[in-house]
């Protein structure tokens, strides 16, 4: 009789020992199964990705003379570009405190997914300048967009993305901090090639990449046609009124490494055009070119993506004084657009 419980015990003990590994079994069994389903569920599509770095917003919200209402503030924003973003067939891939990346294609199909991509990033700086900028002291806001081929699910509440898009984005934000206005939005060439005649752009720097040179462009301003009868006319007029000419014979002679030519079609950029400080940027790599004491940056790493970014300004040299900033060139607020 004095054996019985400990039987019992033991007999008990081997139930549990069998559920306990039941259990792990089954919950190796469930993880299996939720990799298997995800790694099914990722088809490979054309995606746009659009990426919103927010520079110094730990600073904003831990010196802000109202740190409560600094964060109140940029919830808001986050919730306006959200907002904007799901009416336009776009899904959250990512937020990361100071970066939000949205992806068009990924989870709803978009066809013009190139278009819708930009109108969201326009009308996400636009709300910017217009309503939150004030609110802010230090925090500056650029955006990219970029275009590939991804991999693509939806394990909710998120999607899940693989795709050199993203990385291109990341290497963009690099470009945009070190040569580019305030409020910069920065388009890949996949992406400009469907909104350069909507658009007024200009070449800023190549990314190199493993798969080739991408060349990277800055949106200027939305151009603005008649809608009538002589539509085609309108265009051709804007054609040959374009304040851009010679900015596209600099980054053409670059490309052929003619530098003195770059050069000279800069200073005739400079006579037409407000010099901002992309302008000057440019005028300093272009003139460490013709010193023979520039070279493309290192690899570095967006993610798991290698580039180079082809031209940069040296680090031992001063800026220009050929090219002085046009104080009203640095910052050109524009009206708030709505997104098509």
């Amino acid at each position: 009789h004095s054996q019985l419980p400990t039987k019992r015990s033991s007999d008990s003990g081997l139930r549990s020992t069998r559920d306990l590994a039941g259990g792990v079994l089954s919950t190796r069994s469930s993880s299996v199964s939720v990799v298997a389903s995800l790694s099914l569920g990722m088809q490979p599509r054309k995606v746009s990705v659009v990426s919103l770095q927010f520079y110094g917003l730990f600073a904003e919200l831990l010196m802000g003379t109202c740190p409560a209402q600094l964060r109140a503030d940029y919830s808001e924003y986050l919730g306006v570009v959200l907002a904007v973003a799901s009416t336009s067939k776009g899904s959250t891939h990512a937020i990361t405190g100071d970066t939000l990346v949205l992806c068009f294609n990924a989870v709803s199909t978009n066809a013009s997914h190139r278009t819708t991509s930009v109108a969201v990033l326009w009308q996400a700086l636009c709300e910017w300048r217009t309503r939150f900028q004030s609110r802010f002291q230090r925090l500056r806001l650029t955006g990219c967009a970029a275009t590939s081929e991804c991999f693509c699910g939806a394990p909710a509440p998120q999607t899940l993305l693989v795709g050199s898009a993203l990385g291109l984005t990341a290497a963009m934000a690099v470009v945009a901090s070190e040569g580019c206005r305030a409020f910069s939005a920065l388009v890949d060439l996949g992406i400009y090639e469907d909104v350069q005649i909507s658009y007024t752009c200009r070449q800023v720097n190549v990314v190199r990449l493993d798969s080739g040179d991408v060349p990277i462009y800055e949106l200027l301003d939305r151009k603005i046609y008649n809608d009538d009868d002589e539509w085609m006319y309108t265009l051709d007029a804007a054609d040959k009124a374009d304040p851009y000419l010679h900015w596209r014979s600099v980054w053409a002679a670059m490309a052929g490494r003619d530098y003195t030519a770059a050069w000279e079609s800069l200073l005739e950029h400079s006579r037409g055009c407000e010099v901002d400080l992309t302008t000057q940027w440019l005028s300093d790599v272009l003139r460490a070119l013709r010193e023979g004491t520039s070279s493309p940056s290192h690899i570095e790493f967006a993610g798991a993506l290698p580039y180079q970014l082809l031209y940069r300004r040296p680090t031992n040299h001063s800026s220009s004084s050929s090219f002085p900033v046009t104080p009203a060139a640095v910052v050109a607020p524009q009206p708030p657009l709505t997104a098509s």
